[in-house]
C-alpha cells in the first residue's frame, strides 16, 4: 500500500517521467555505464526529448482546431505561439546535453581504444605491408576501430583518425537539431502568410529571425567539424589504397571527388545553409570510400554496418532549401466610409490612431481641438482616430491611405461633404509631415506649387502573397522601394483580395523595366503603372 501511495505522489507531482527514464535509459557506450554524469545527462536527455514530442503532438492538435474552428482562431494562434516558443526552448536545452553527451563518449572511445594491443614500431611499415601482413582475426562491425588500422597507420594519423570517427556523432546531432528547427521556420513561414494583425505577426517574425541565426550557428558548428572529419578520413584512405597500390580505386574516388566538387558549385546558395546542405553527398562519399576499404580487407562485419549506414542516410530527410520569409508592414488602409447610424457613440468611442514605427501611410486631418469632441461633429465618417499632441491638442484623422493620389480623391469628397478644410497628412516610418502645408507654403513662396508627377506599379490577380520570384524581381530590380500589400475594396469586383504597390519611381521608364521582368516572371499577373501628381 505505501508503495502504491508513492507512486501516486510521484504521478501528482510530475516525477513520474524522470523515474521512468532512468529505468529505460541505457549508455550508448558499452563502459559508461558507471559514469554517474554521463547516465544522469542521459535520463535529462530523454526527458526533454519527452518533453518535446509531447508539445509538439499538442501543437499539431491546436493546428487542427485553428483550421477547423475560424471562430476561435485568435486563442488558438496565441496558444500556438507559447508552444513554439517552449518547444524551441526545450530543443535548445536538449542540443546543450547532447553536445556533453559526445564529449564525455569521444573522451572515453579515444582513451580505451586498442588498450589490449602493442603499438607497431613507425619504421616497420613498408610498402608491400599491407598486401603481406594477415587481417586481425577480432573484426568489429565500426571500420576505423578495427585493430588493423592502428598496425598499418603512424600514431599520429591513427590518433587523427579516432578523433574524426569520434565526432561523426556530433555532426548528426548538429543535422538534427538543425532539421527540427528548418521544420519550425517552414511552419512559421506558413503562420506569416496568413496573418492578418500585426502583433502576432511581428511576434512569427522575430522568432523567424531567431531561428535563422540559430541554424546560421549550428551550420558553422558542421562546417567546421565534418571539414575536419572528411579531410582527415579521405587522407587515411587515399594513403592506404596508395600503400596498396591501387592506383585504379585513387583514380576513381579522384573522378568521384571532383564530380562531388562540381556538384556542389551548381548548388551554391540553394540550401539555407550550404553546410548542412551538402552534408549527405559528402557523407556519402565516404561511406563508400569506407566500403570499398572494407571489401578489400574482407571485414564483412563492416561492410554490413555501412550497407546500413547508406540505407539511414538515404531515409533522412535533408531537403533544406531556403526559405526566406519577406517582413509584411501591417498598416491599417482602409477607405472612407459615411456610416447611417454613425459607428462612434458614447459606448463605442473613437479609438486613439496607431503611428506605425515603419511603412508609408496617408489620413485626413479632419481638425485640431483643445478638448476632446463628441463623434456626432464628424458626420458618421469613419475610420477615425485621435492623437493627443505635446500641445495637448486633439487631432482627429479619417482613413488610411498607401498613395498620396488616394488620399487627395478621399481630401475632395470630404470637401463635398462640407468639411471645411481636410488636411492631407503622411506618417512615413514614424515621421509625420502635413502634406497641405506644404504644398500651400511652397505655393506661397513661388506663386505657384510646382507640378509633379510620381510612378507606381500596381499588381493584381496575385492571391494572398507573390510568388518568390516575382518578389525576387522586385527586391533586385525596385531596390530600396516599398511593396505593399492592400486589401481590394469590394467595390472594385473580381476574385482578388489583395492589391500588390511598388513605388514610387521617379521616371515612367524606370517603373517599366520591373513591370517587363515582373510579367516575364508571372504573365497571369495584371501589372500596370499608375501616374500619381504631387
Amino acid at each position: 500500500m505505501d508503495k502504491m501511495i508513492k507512486y501516486i505522489i510521484l504521478l501528482l507531482f510530475g516525477f513520474a517521467p524522470c523515474v521512468l527514464c532512468a529505468q529505460e535509459v541505457k549508455a550508448r557506450v558499452a563502459g559508461l555505464e558507471s559514469n554517474k554524469e554521463y547516465m544522469d545527462l542521459l535520463v535529462n536527455e530523454k526527458r526533454l526529448q519527452i518533453q518535446e514530442d509531447s508539445i509538439v503532438k499538442e501543437v499539431a492538435t491546436i493546428r487542427q482546431n485553428f483550421r477547423t474552428n475560424p471562430e476561435n482562431r485568435e486563442k488558438y494562434g496565441a496558444e500556438i505561439l507559447r508552444l513554439e516558443q517552449e518547444l524551441f526552448d526545450v530543443r535548445n536545452k536538449r542540443g546543450v546535453l547532447i553536445g556533453k553527451i559526445n564529449a564525455i563518449e569521444q573522451e572515453w572511445v579515444i582513451n580505451n581504444l586498442g588498450k589490449s594491443s602493442a603499438p607497431v614500431k613507425k619504421d616497420s611499415l613498408h610498402k608491400d605491408t599491407l598486401s603481406r601482413r594477415p587481417l586481425q582475426e577480432r573484426a568489429v562491425p565500426n571500420l576505423v576501430l578495427n585493430l588493423y588500422f592502428r598496425d598499418h597507420l603512424t600514431p599520429g594519423d591513427y590518433q587523427t583518425l579516432l578523433e574524426a570517427q569520434s565526432k561523426e556523432q556530433s555532426v548528426l546531432n548538429y543535422v538534427q537539431i538543425f532539421r527540427n528547427n528548418y521544420y519550425t521556420i517552414r511552419q512559421l513561414a506558413q503562420d506569416y502568410a496568413v496573418a492578418v494583425r500585426a502583433e502576432p505577426a511581428d511576434s512569427i517574425y522575430q522568432k523567424y529571425r531567431t531561428l535563422l541565426r540559430l541554424n546560421q550557428n549550428i551550420a558553422d558548428s558542421v562546417s567546421s567539424v565534418w571539414s575536419y572529419i572528411f579531410d582527415n578520413k579521405t587522407y587515411v584512405y587515399s594513403y592506404l589504397l596508395d600503400r596498396m597500390n591501387r592506383n585504379d580505386l585513387l583514380a576513381l574516388f579522384e573522378d568521384k571527388l571532383q564530380a562531388l566538387r562540381q556538384k556542389e558549385a551548381e548548388n551554391r546558395n540553394v540550401f539555407m545553409a550550404d553546410a548542412v546542405g551538402f552534408y549527405p553527398w559528402r557523407k556519402k562519399f565516404v561511406l563508400e570510400y569506407e566500403q570499398q576499404l572494407a571489401d578489400l580487407l574482407k571485414f564483412a562485419g563492416a561492410r554490413d554496418s555501412l550497407s546500413k549506414a547508406v540505407l539511414k542516410l538515404d531515409s533522412l530527410d535533408f531537403d533544406f532549401t531556403k526559405i526566406d520569409i519577406q517582413e509584411r508592414l501591417f498598416l491599417d488602409y482602409a477607405n472612407i466610409e459615411v456610416a447611417t447610424p454613425a459607428k462612434y457613440n458614447a459606448r463605442n468611442p473613437i479609438p486613439a490612431c496607431t503611428v506605425y514605427d515603419r511603412g508609408t501611410i496617408y489620413r485626413l486631418l479632419l481638425g485640431s481641438y483643445l478638448k476632446p469632441q463628441l463623434p456626432s461633429i464628424f458626420r458618421g465618417v469613419f475610420p477615425l482616430g485621435y492623437i493627443k499632441g505635446e500641445d495637448n491638442r486633439y487631432r482627429y484623422y479619417a482613413g488610411g491611405y498607401p498613395a498620396l493620389a488616394e488620399a487627395k480623391e478621399a481630401q475632395a469628397m470630404l470637401k463635398r461633404m462640407g468639411f471645411r478644410r481636410p488636411e492631407v497628412v503622411v506618417w512615413e516610418d514614424g515621421v509625420y509631415r502635413n502634406i497641405s502645408e506644404e504644398l500651400e507654403q511652397a505655393a506661397a513662396k513661388g506663386g505657384e506649387a510646382t507640378a509633379e508627377t510620381v510612378y507606381r506599379i500596381e499588381i493584381r490577380n496575385g492571391g494572398d502573397v507573390l510568388s518568390d520570384n516575382v518578389r525576387a524581381v522586385i527586391t533586385a530590380l525596385a531596390e530600396g522601394k516599398e511593396l505593399v500589400r492592400v486589401a481590394t475594396p469590394a467595390s472594385e469586383g473580381g476574385s482578388a483580395r489583395y492589391m500588390f504597390i511598388v513605388g514610387s519611381f521617379a521616371t515612367r521608364e524606370a517603373a517599366e523595366k520591373v513591370v517587363s521582368a515582373i510579367q516575364q516572371q508571372d504573365a497571369s499577373l495584371a501589372v500596370k503603372i499608375v501616374g500619381i501628381a504631387l
